[in-house]
């Protein structure tokens, strides 16, 4: 028994953690506009409001911050609270008045943006309670950026102040008693659906702040009043209400009322003097009274006004391009976003070097968007802002889809732009595809006739690279596709070669490296040239090259002179050799070429560098003297005598065992 109860207390413990873990993870998100809360939980949300570390905590102290943060909250899911006594599921935003003993002070000033995206909040209960959500301090910007998210609030009874049997749906607080005046109370409301089954829809009783409606549908009154202080302020800017009452500071510039508008006695001074105003379609032109009952339409003629939404369109395939565009009048100024499944708007650049998206060029055309090489792999959504005389509009979401079939792919050889003429051949095998060709690509091999190629490329010669692709999990290859190779004479089309399926595809493609752009690099000149002798007029012309050298020669001697040039030379005289070689076309002369005379290293002058360009090069060279024969009928055993006019010293120790020979020095 002992040991059941161990168990059972383990398992219940198990149970505990599991729930704990669970609950923990219900909220995600970092509460940023990047990573909002993802609320998936009405009474986790209502507790992690009631807990958050706000700004002002410590209430007793009077701190003024210049830029209270923002806490971002998203709806993962429709979320409900309902048929419980006095609970806790208040939803509050910002702190609520405290008492410091000296007086009543408003106790935090956080800005809270609450995205319904598509989904409900909503409570049913038996309540003392009179809102579903209060707004304390701070500034509560609800918005709806799927469409379709609604707040609806259900109380069997409820008690506000003597207003026996109503209750709000958004409730903005009175904090009158010693208002700590930079502390403020605001609600913006930029979309969504709001219902009261008690006929109150949003009440703002004397705050400090106001309440401004650029959008939405309201299902009940909405309130704002001034009681003693005159600063409740209520701005319309769009929206359809059944009821709208107004005190205090403000304007109605455009919206539709079912039932009643009532403006406490100036209500001219509340409708913006550009709009028109009409009670059942007839026109209204004096508006000194205090209320107007009917189908009322504020309109404002300088509002923006889209005439024709962007298009829904599903990508063919991977690679396709299309444009979407938005019209609309009176609009200043139009922005696209894109946003992922999640509601969050995405960054263009983020999109772009992730592969799902590309931008045509790289541009947004005002009222118009091109995007080109679309891959969308999640659920994405394309809307634009039209903004306009203050307005801001959206357009409807476009959903954005793509077949999973490639078409094309790109494929670029790393530092391929130096694939020339003397380049090193193993310097180019990297292959990569481009961020939308989805896949992995095989190192390159060259071939030159079926064998592999290695070394540096040669001119005139063609090579075969081959390379394979194997595609991303959840894509395949069109039959069709083309394989696009971005070279240095520009994109050429790979062949695809057997062995090929739809995930798995090899290429080949043809490829003669052209010469640089300074031309084929002469690595070194070895030339030869008659010895200066004392006596000999002076050599103009150097040693013929053969046929096969004449012939691939990259070179030519343009000009050859002696320095000084006498009628003959001098016996010991030293001369200096000059020689211009001029490159053909597409070969030039490098800095480090080297020239060489007779096995001797030339000192290179001047280099003219480029295809067809020169080198000037110098040799010094010191003339040979010359030797008379005495004898011109020899044998093999005869002694003859040459008078060789050179130094002694420079044939002295000469024996040749065939041939005796008397030398006579100087």
């Amino acid at each position: 028994m002992k040991k059941f109860r161990t168990l059972l207390t383990i398992a219940c413990m198990a149970l505990v953690m599991m729930v704990t873990c669970v609950k923990a993870r219900a909220m995600e998100g970092s509460g940023t506009v990047d990573d909002p809360y993802i609320v998936t939980d009405y009474a986790e949300f209502a507790e992690k409001l009631n807990t958050m570390e706000l700004y002002g905590a410590n209430w007793y102290e009077h701190v003024v911050q210049e830029a209270p943060p923002t806490y971002y909250f998203k709806l993962g899911q429709d979320i409900y609270s309902e048929d419980k006594i006095n609970d806790d599921m208040i939803l509050s935003f910002g702190r609520a008045r405290m008492d410091t003993g000296t007086g009543w002070r408003a106790c935090s000033s956080e800005n809270f943006v609450l995205d319904l995206a598509g989904h409900l909040i909503k409570r049913k209960t038996k309540s003392t309670d009179y809102a579903i959500i209060y707004v304390n301090s701070g500034t509560l910007t609800i918005e709806d950026s799927i469409g379709g998210g609604k707040v609806e609030s259900e109380f069997d009874t409820a008690f506000s102040y003597g207003l026996a049997d109503v209750c709000y749906t958004i409730f903005v607080r009175d904090i009158r008693r010693d208002l700590v005046e930079t502390y403020s109370c605001n609600l913006v409301i930029n979309g969504g659906e709001f219902y009261s089954h008690n006929g109150q829809c949003i009440y703002a009783r004397d705050i400090n702040g106001s309440v401004t409606i650029n959008d939405g549908i309201f299902d009940g009154v909405v309130q704002v009043d001034n009681v003693s202080r005159n600063n409740s302020s209520l701005y319309v800017n769009g929206g359809t209400f059944s009821w709208l009452s107004h005190k205090g500071e403000g304007y109605i510039r455009d919206c539709s009322i079912t039932e009643r508008l009532y403006a406490a006695g100036f209500i001219s001074s509340k409708i913006d003097s550009n709009t028109i105003v009409t009670v059942d379609g007839k026109r209204v032109y004096n508006l000194d009274e205090n209320e107007l009952e009917g189908n009322i339409v504020i309109t404002d003629p300088t509002k923006p006004k889209i005439t024709s939404q962007p298009s829904p369109y599903v990508f063919p395939y991977v690679g396709a391009s299309q444009t979407f565009r938005i019209f609309a009048e009176n609009a200043e100024s139009y922005e696209w976003h894109v946003r992922d499944d999640k509601g969050i708007d995405r960054s263009w650049e983020d999109l772009a070097s992730k592969g799902i998206i590309q931008l045509s060029d790289g541009h947004i055309y005002n009222n118009m968007l091109s995007l080109d090489k679309a891959n969308v792999e999640d659920r994405l959504q394309l809307y634009c802002v039209v903004r306009g005389n203050g307005y801001v509009l959206k357009s409807k979401p476009v959903d954005l889809t793509t077949e999973p079939l490639i078409k094309e792919i790109r494929v670029e050889i790393e530092n391929f732009d130096d694939a020339v003429v003397g380049a090193n051949i193993g310097d180019f095998t990297k292959v990569n595809l481009d961020h939308l060709s989805h896949g992995t690509a095989s190192d390159a091999t060259w071939y030159n006739y079926y064998e592999p190629a290695e070394g540096k490329m040669e001119w005139g010669e063609s090579y075969e690279i081959s390379f394979s692709v194997d595609l991303d999990q959840g894509y395949e290859l069109d039959p069709k596709a083309r394989c696009i190779v971005k070279t240095p004479k520009g994109d050429v089309v790979a062949t695809k070669l057997a062995g090929s399926n739809e995930t798995h595809a090899n290429f080949e493609f043809s490829y003669e490296p052209p010469r640089p752009e300074n031309g084929i690099k002469i690595e070194s000149v070895s030339r030869s040239v008659k010895e200066p002798v004392a006596g000999e007029a002076p050599a103009v012309e150097l040693d013929p090259l053969s046929g096969a050298e004449a012939a691939d020669c990259p070179y030519a001697v343009q000009s050859m002179t002696w320095n000084p040039s006498p009628e003959s030379f001098v016996e010991g005289g030293q001369y200096v050799l000059i020689i211009v070689y001029k490159a053909k076309d597409g070969y030039g002369f490098y800095d480090d070429t080297e020239f060489f005379m007779n096995g001797n290293k030339m000192i290179v002058d001047e280099v003219v560098k480029g295809s067809g360009g020169t080198a000037k090069v110098v040799s010094f060279i010191k003339a040979k003297a010359a030797f008379k024969i005495t004898k011109k009928s020899l044998t093999l055993y005869d002694t003859i005598a040459i008078d060789f006019k050179i130094p002694k010293e420079s044939m002295e120790g000469y024996h040749d065992p065939f041939l005796l020979v008397t030398m006579k020095t100087k």
